[in-house]
């Protein structure tokens, strides 16, 4: 066969294929075309089945009744009883610390239950211990503020304070209604006189020089019961409803914060007096600290300073016991049982009646 003849044919068949091509992709561009010319006829979506029926320029669209926007609600932890004390304190160090901190504490709890731990503790550590760290100035700074303003130390080591070089701070793990932290106390006690420094309370943002901490901290037990108001501070705020208190610090007790709201403004005292009594007891009574009804009564607080001190302030008639309820909830760091008073009447009149009826009326 002639080449030239087959070169033709083949060229003949190869025209007639993209001939055929371009007629195919001709025909699907219109296809498109029209498709797209069906759709923009009516640019309105089907109704759903359940949808208000779209207004026409004849009936116009009915508006909505105005509604207020849903509040912004952030979801809330529920309430849990602790089930370890925890606490962290910290040495801060104004000059360089006079020997090694973590030989000084290993000497420290030498003899006690504790166990020390330098860095971090194993997982497989067991309550009561202590976990020491050595940081900088730049990783744990000195709280200024009223924190400084109302330091209990001196004058000058409240100037000298900001400029302090370093801190040893203690991570504190112990076990719920246990004595433990009496040795830890005597521990941080003994870091400090070796080292030399400054306390700091991180839970109540608080510092201590050497002999107010053995006075509040070590000095106010009595055998191996503490004396709670010693071991945290309370807040206290002013409102047009009366006086609220929350407290911080009670995990170094194993125990939930405690609030009080709504107090009046005349029964303030009585009120504050009655939140230490609640934790007093909370700690003492070795059991977990749940939500519910709680009975307090003065005879049953084995702390005798504690007890004496309340003592001193009631009046006549005192019944010394009161009915009160515990709600539980949480403030986003940490568990919280508010104190409330039965009944369903006007809280003021609830505490006053609760408080008047525990601490007695003066008598005119």
């Amino acid at each position: 066969m002639n080449h030239r003849v087959v070169a033709v044919a083949v060229l003949s068949l190869f025209v007639s294929c993209f001939i055929g091509t371009l007629a195919f992709g001709a025909l699907t561009f219109i296809e498109k075309v029209r498709e797209s010319v069906a759709m923009n006829a009516d640019p309105s979506p089907p109704p759903e089945p359940d949808a208000p029926p779209q207004a026409t320029p004849e009936e116009p669209a009915q508006e909505e009744p105005d509604q207020p926007p849903a509040e912004a609600t952030e979801p809330t932890e529920a309430y849990a009883a602790p089930l370890i004390a925890t606490a962290q304190f910290a040495v801060f160090h104004l000059e360089r610390a006079k020997v090694d901190p973590w030989k000084a504490l290993q000497k420290a709890v030498k003899g006690t239950k504790l166990e020390a731990f330098q860095g971090e503790a194993p997982l497989t550590a067991n309550p009561p211990y202590v976990v020491l760290r050595e940081l900088p100035i730049a990783d744990y700074a000195v709280i200024v503020g009223p924190a400084l303003d109302e330091a209990r130390v001196s004058p000058a080591v409240k100037k000298a304070l900001p400029r302090a070089r370093a801190a040893t701070v203690i991570d504190v793990v112990l076990p719920l209604h246990d004595a433990s932290l009496r040795e830890v106390s005597k521990a941080m006690a003994a870091l400090v006189a070796a080292t030399g420094g400054v306390v700091w309370d991180e839970e109540c943002q608080e510092y201590y020089d050497l002999a107010t901490w053995n006075e509040r901290r070590v000095a106010s037990w009595e055998n191996a019961v503490p004396e709670a108001t010693m071991h945290y501070v309370v807040h206290e705020d002013s409102n047009d409803r009366g006086v609220d208190f929350k407290t911080a610090g009670l995990s170094h007790l194993g125990l939930p914060e405690l609030a009080l709201n709504h107090v009046p403004v005349a029964l303030k005292d009585q009120g504050l007096w009655l939140l230490h009594l609640v934790a007093q007891l909370l700690f003492e009574g070795g059991t977990s600290a749940d939500p519910g009804p709680m009975l307090v009564r003065l005879e049953d607080v084995k702390h005798g300073g504690q007890r004496g001190l309340v003592e001193a302030e009631l009046l006549a008639g005192a019944t010394r016991e009161a009915d009160v309820v515990l709600a539980g909830a949480h403030d986003g760091k940490r568990p919280v049982l508010e104190i409330t008073f039965p009944g369903n009447t006007a809280v003021a009149g609830r505490a006053q009646k609760v408080l008047g009826s525990f601490f007695g009326t003066a008598e005119e």
